[in-house]
């Protein structure tokens, strides 16, 4: 007899998740793949990482089931991909013409300047330069959104360096 799973119905078949904390009380999530038990009664595991995304890869492999796609590269640009995907899928997305072009056009400007960052990585310092950037250029009466250059996201890389303080008096340190 097959037991139904009773916690952490997100995860596959098989799959279960263990959640370790440290001394600071942090949680860690563990993830492996349970096998049968064995005639001792002992169930034996494999681990999976603490990736979500590269355990669910794992496990696919141990099933020998076909997986969905599964982002490997965590850059902002892949998961804009993967978003356009589905985002063409209309059935799926529910979303019309005009959101997707809007979309692609918002990529157009952010996509070289953030494209190839982590997306774990980005903090509001990564930001706050680049609304700093197009809010000095709207006030200028220039084209509100032209495509950003290449000085431009080197003066977006040096704002978000640490140390650098972001102020009306000091711009620039």
């Amino acid at each position: 007899m097959i037991a139904v799973k009773k916690k952490h119905l997100d995860l596959p078949q098989h799959m279960v998740v263990r959640i370790r904390k440290n001394k600071r009380g942090d949680e860690k999530r563990y993830y492996f793949y349970e096998l049968p038990r064995d005639e001792n009664g002992k169930r034996k595991t494999i681990a999976l990482g603490s990736d979500l995304a590269k355990a669910k890869m794992k496990w696919a492999e141990l099933e020998g089931q076909e997986h969905h796609p599964v982002i490997t590269e965590n850059t902002l640009q892949a998961i804009f991909a993967k978003y356009i995907v589905w985002a063409e899928n209309k059935k799926e997305s529910g979303l019309s013409d005009r959101t997707i072009k809007d979309r692609n056009t918002y990529w157009r400007f952010l996509g070289p300047v953030y494209g190839q960052m982590d997306i774990d990585a980005i903090r509001p310092a990564h930001i706050i330069p680049y609304y700093l950037i197009e809010s000095e250029r709207k006030e200028r009466n220039q084209v509100p959104f032209r495509p950003v250059q290449l000085g431009d996201c080197q003066r977006i890389h040096d704002r978000s360096q640490p140390g650098h303080r972001i102020d009306e008096t000091n711009e620039s340190r």
